[in-house]
């Protein structure tokens, strides 16, 4: 079920709606205080670090060669093997460090979000300060 989720497609759509999510916030288009979004800020930062440990793993797998034997079919196909696993565009390595990046810029945006609030509440705090004086 991951493996037919986890594609490269379904990866490249989430990483157009972090995008999206990102240039929102950066408008200024939603906002968020610190103290709400640090729960919601936790939990892509630490399926980040879990989907580079997994990349990582299937990296270290991709450079050791299968024990196919010494014969040619069997060197093509340790080949294959390691470029499907972590080289080649679409290979599970390569979509979870896509997936890493959406992830990572998912709080990206949420970091610009509780920055946008802040600046917001300070500027409303000062131009409260000013018409007291």
């Amino acid at each position: 079920m991951f493996a037919a989720l986890l594609n490269t497609k379904n990866v490249n759509e989430m990483a157009s709606e972090a995008r999206a999510m990102l240039d929102s916030a950066n408008s200024g288009g939603f906002r968020v205080s610190g103290d709400a979004a640090e729960p919601i800020r936790k939990v892509p930062r630490e399926i980040a670090e879990d989907v580079e440990k997994m990349s990582a793993r299937l990296r270290r797998l991709a450079q050791k060669e299968p024990a196919l034997g010494d014969h040619p079919y069997g060197k093509q196909i340790a080949e294959f093997q390691r470029r499907a696993t972590a080289v080649e565009s679409d290979s599970p390595a390569q979509v979870l460090e896509e997936l890493r990046g959406v992830l990572l810029g998912a709080d990206k945006a949420l970091e610009v979000a509780v920055n946008k609030y802040r600046e917001a509440e300070e500027s409303a705090a000062s131009s409260i300060k000013v018409e007291q004086v």
